[in-house]
């Protein structure tokens, strides 16, 4: 798919968790006032993928910048299990912060639970209503961030016909709460548009969400759009439009990062 085209692609910016937290030791009541005696981990709901590789130049900067020991672990895949695996071991190692984009967050509570008992600070991304966390960063109010892609979305629809709402998962947080949004907003807004119901779930897999898309196509001949959720989607998504041919007159909507969508 050109660029040419009326396909948008919102690039989000990632957030890196740059948070300078004294930890106390609570064996001996006193500070660890020395850098370098301090060790945050990162977690992302996996790793060897751009989105999180981008993460992680952010994660060694502030390392670098503060004297920090920082690094990036995670699971190879998206799965809530080898994540709450990772997070086992970084206790067991006595790491001072963890910072953690979780995959399905309520998965984690029991983990996180055990982890702050040890001491040890809790920062999320993507997972605003985790209360375990001792914080959450969010690069923007998720409402609003949904009711703007399904403007943007609906724009280009002219305010009418079929669309599709796709998440990486249904237990991300934060898709859904981007996908509830723009949902309520069509309803009150765009009236002549029509969902098709139910959430696609893409496993954060663009094959996953490139096979769902054809299936979509077929069953609904005359979708005009699609609004994707995780930084692959759009992807999956744009590629079997594009196979259609039908770049021209149905549109994709989402976030993602150059790497990925640049060549759509």
């Amino acid at each position: 798919m050109k660029k040419n085209k009326k396909f948008v692609i919102l690039l989000a910016a990632v957030v890196v968790l740059l948070l300078v937290i004294f930890v106390s030791n609570k064996s001996k009541g006193t500070k660890i006032e020395s850098s370098a005696d301090r060790i945050f981990v990162t977690v992302p709901k996996a790793i060897g993928y751009d989105w999180f590789n981008r993460m992680e130049e952010g994660v060694k900067r502030f390392g670098k910048d503060t004297g920090i020991k920082a690094y990036q672990q995670g699971p190879s895949q998206f799965d809530a299990a080898l994540q709450v695996q990772v997070i086992e071991d970084l206790i067991a190692q006595g790491v001072d912060v963890l910072n953690i984009v979780p995959f399905q967050p309520e998965t984690l509570v029991p983990v996180l639970e055990k982890a702050k008992k040890q001491g040890i600070v809790i920062i999320t991304h993507e997972a605003p209503y985790l209360e375990v966390a001792n914080y959450d960063i969010e690069p923007f109010n998720n409402k609003e961030y949904g009711e703007h892609l399904m403007e943007e979305l609906a724009t280009l629809m002219n305010g009418t016909g079929e669309y599709a709402l796709f998440v990486g998962s249904l237990n991300s947080s934060t898709h859904k709460a981007w996908v509830d949004a723009a949902l309520e907003y069509q309803k009150q807004k765009y009236p002549d548009m029509k969902w098709i119901g139910d959430y696609v779930e893409s496993n954060d897999d663009s094959k996953v969400a490139y096979e769902k898309t054809k299936e979509i196509l077929k069953k609904y001949p005359n979708i005009k759009g699609f609004q994707g959720s995780s930084a692959l989607d759009v992807v999956g998504i744009g590629q079997a439009v594009e196979e259609a041919s039908l770049s021209d007159s149905t549109y994709v909507v989402g976030t993602s990062i150059v790497s990925y969508s640049g060549n759509l």
